[in-house]
């Protein structure tokens, strides 16, 4: 120990403690702080060169794409028919079946099921006719101004039968607006 400045073991002590501390925030809190610093600075770095490419988009080009893309998808949107109109829907499919020549069809609804956004109207469908014009008939079924979905189909043939003529048999399901009666 110095001559000029002698330190008691108890000072020596204190010294070796705050050496300690000292070296225990520099490895628990400080360089983990700079590691997690640097990161994020690299993160920066990196956003801030992502937006430099992004400043370069045409922005209005991007809207006009939107918007072309906004009026594609409600041109191709079908409404909905009110409750009420649900007979819009079986003239539709049973209009299908006699500009094939179906005349002898059964058509009957079921009863109505209720979700939070729209009513299911379930259709069954029946008639004897040719295969060509039973899938004729259901392909318009399916282009019909109002959605309507194909849940079950059974084409039901005889192989003696040389007229080639099939009973179909069709569930449907007309999707209806039940907030349209409202209005």
């Amino acid at each position: 120990m110095s001559k000029r400045f002698p330190l008691k073991k108890d000072q020596l002590r204190t010294l070796g403690l705050v050496a300690l501390m000292i070296a225990g925030y520099v490895m628990l809190v400080h360089l983990p702080g700079a590691e997690r610093r640097a990161a994020l600075m690299e993160q920066v770095k990196l956003a801030e060169e992502a937006l430099a490419r992004d400043r370069g988009l045409d922005l209005e080009a991007m809207r006009a794409d939107a918007q072309q893309a906004q009026a594609e998808l409600e041109a191709d949107e079908r409404p909905l028919p009110a409750e009420r109109d649900v007979f819009r829907v079986l003239d539709g499919v049973s209009g299908s079946l006699l500009d094939r020549g179906i005349s002898n069809h059964e058509l009957t609804q079921g009863d109505p099921r209720r979700y939070r956004d729209y009513t299911l109207q379930p259709i069954s469908l029946e008639f004897q006719g040719g295969f060509t014009d039973a899938f004729a008939a259901l392909q318009r079924v399916e282009t019909m101004r109002y959605p309507v979905r194909v849940d079950r189909l059974e084409m039901i043939g005889d192989t003696e039968d040389t007229r080639g003529e099939v009973l179909t048999v069709v569930q449907l399901g007309a999707f209806v607006d039940e907030e349209a009666d409202d209005e």
